[in-house]
């Protein structure tokens, strides 16, 4: 295994020695925790957006913090157009709803965040919880993509 990025997370209290990092694209958030919530994603950067693809079927309270951190640090690192792919999602619960808000607060007016891809049951909740008029969402990635670089 290669391990690809490792640091300190932000805003945590002093005295938590809590590391993220990528190791082979899963990103995984509290490893001074003995289980690691971990999130498996594929990133590409096309014409200054990034496409940021999870790779998991459930974006849950256990993974949606490694989500949320994941997102962070490409905001952190610059990305303003994100692009998330949700594609292979299958279930997403509140935690992980308040996860992909906290990027896009977290981006402000320098950028946005758009979803792709989404599957009716995730589309259903979207709508429910009336996020659909929060974040644009497209059918496919190459949609988003060509929508957000016309804004760059």
């Amino acid at each position: 295994m290669q391990l690809l990025t490792i640091g300190l997370l932000p805003n945590r209290p002093s005295g938590n020695e809590a590391f993220a990092y990528s190791v082979a694209g899963r990103w995984c958030g509290n490893a001074a925790r003995l289980e690691l919530d971990c999130m498996r994603t594929d990133e590409r950067v096309i014409d200054d957006v990034l496409v940021l693809s999870i790779r998991e079927r459930r974006v849950d309270a256990r993974s949606a913090p490694a989500l949320k951190e994941r997102i962070a640090s490409f905001v952190t690192a610059g990305s303003e157009w994100i692009v998330l792919d949700m594609s292979e999602v299958e279930f997403i619960d509140s935690s992980g709803l308040g996860a992909i808000m906290s990027a896009l607060k977290l981006l402000g007016r320098k950028g946005d965040l758009v979803v792709a891809g989404a599957r009716e049951p995730v589309i259903s909740l979207f709508k429910l919880t009336r996020m659909d008029k929060v974040f644009l969402m497209f059918g496919t990635t190459d949609e988003a993509r060509q929508a957000l670089a016309a804004r760059t």
